[in-house]
């Protein structure tokens, strides 16, 4: 089924060669088309996350995916053994499995994962259509991210912290930190890692109070340095 797609999109995602960052960064359109056509429920997110990953380096891509499968594993989102690659791979190929059908994405993820599935699907697949299942994995773990945490997480959020060098360990810290003070828009807390002033003094007294909060536990990256990584990486 999933290869089918993929011909109907044309050859570009089936003959590329080359690692997953740099196939979203190089042939990011083909990919979204393909993955809209399997997954409509998803297809404007997946357009956006295209458009902002596709100005990025290829490393930064890849790290993003990384970063959003621990924190999908960390929440109890994607089973442990299982990649985001295959989450993908999963609901293309079983396009009858519907996101809109389901309460939660949650309930989603569940259904995909007690699918029937042949992993062959994956070990054939080129190097293109990884990417794709990979990219589609990501969008739907994030997006039931979003509805465990009841926050919103968009994809500026994990790029900057990507480009800040923060692991995926400690995005969940922070997003916890930002949820329990009041901030349940990732994106402003985004803005501020941009350097982009803050003029409502409320919310920024909501930030400070995360930052302090997050700074607080064990093993975690100050927010000065994330900075300071951003900053450097433009």
């Amino acid at each position: 089924m999933v290869f089918g797609i993929f011909a109907a999109i044309g050859s570009a995602i089936s003959s590329f060669v080359g690692t997953v960052g740099s196939a979203i960064v190089g042939i990011g359109s083909q990919i979204a088309s393909a993955i809209s056509s399997a997954l409509p429920s998803i297809g404007s997110t997946i357009s956006s996350w295209v458009d902002k990953l596709s100005t990025c380096l290829g490393s930064i891509v890849e790290a993003v995916i990384t970063a959003v499968e621990v924190v999908g594993k960390l929440l109890g989102i994607i089973p442990q053994e299982m990649s985001v690659e295959e989450l993908g791979a999963r609901a293309m190929d079983n396009p009858e499995l519907e996101a809109d059908d389901f309460e939660t994405y949650d309930e989603y993820i569940k259904a995909l994962v007690e699918a029937e599935f042949d992993k062959e699907i994956i070990e054939k697949a080129t190097d293109g259509e990884k990417a794709a299942f990979a990219l589609g994995g990501t969008v739907i773990s994030s997006i039931a991210t979003e509805e465990k945490l009841r926050m919103s997480i968009s994809i500026d959020f994990w790029v900057n912290c990507t480009k800040g060098n923060m692991s995926g360990e400690n995005m969940l810290d922070l997003l916890n930190s930002l949820k329990a003070n009041n901030i349940s828009d990732a994106g402003s807390f985004s803005e501020f890692l941009q350097g982009e002033e803050i003029e409502d003094s409320e919310q920024m007294s909501d930030i400070e109070a995360a930052i302090s909060d997050y700074e607080s536990k064990d093993a975690v990256q100050p927010i000065s340095d994330v900075i300071a990584n951003i900053e450097n990486s433009k």
